[in-house]
């Protein structure tokens, strides 16, 4: 699978999920009432485009995981063999961007309601062709200290908002790299001094 499309589906999958689940919820669907209200673009693109978002789901950083880095290589076509694929933590932040900080608050709590009911998008749950993995992405609550958070917000030129990181991990991407390698079909052992 092509990296560059992992990314941005595994963003895509995230606001798909939260507009579907959220939708069922007579308070939350009254606040975002179409998919056009949750948005990838970070809080100073909404403010500058004057969009209708209501919420941004913001990738921040991404960052290689370091747990998943010492894979084996895969096998491939005849004497091949592909790197194993990187593992990456996709870090989202994402901002109820209402008036009314009563809705902020709600839509909020329902997000982070859903992120902790249904902590694995996967299945029906990912747009294609993510669908078709094996391997499920993770979602976690991602406590960052509010002086990294502030730079985020200092590098947009905005204020502070009231908002939650989350770490979508381990996202997959496949290395297109190809090695040959010469398999071992004979080998000898001498034992003494002979």
């Amino acid at each position: 699978m092509a990296g560059y499309r992992v990314i941005r589906d595994v963003g895509e999958s995230l606001v798909k999920y939260l507009y579907t689940a959220m939708s069922t919820d007579p308070q939350s669907s009254a606040i975002i009432d179409s998919e056009d209200k949750i948005s990838q673009l970070s809080p100073k693109e909404i403010k500058d485009a004057n969009a209708d978002t209501t919420l941004s789901v913001y990738l921040y950083r991404v960052v290689e995981n370091p747990f998943t880095k010492n894979q084996f290589p895969i096998g491939g076509a005849g004497s091949g063999s592909r790197l194993p694929p990187l593992s990456l933590d996709l870090n989202y932040m994402i901002t109820p961007l209402m008036k009314e900080p009563a809705d902020r608050q709600i839509v909020l709590g329902k997000v982070m309601q859903l992120l902790y009911d249904g902590a694995l998008l996967e299945g029906a749950n990912l747009v294609p062709p993510l669908s078709g993995l094996d391997e499920p992405v993770r979602l976690v609550l991602n406590s960052v200290p509010l002086e990294e958070i502030t730079k985020v917000w200092q590098a947009m030129e905005l204020d502070y908002k009231l908002s939650v990181c989350y770490v979508a991990r381990v996202t997959f991407i496949d290395s297109e790299r190809v090695k040959n390698v010469e398999r071992v079909v004979r080998r000898t052992l001498n034992y003494g001094g002979a």
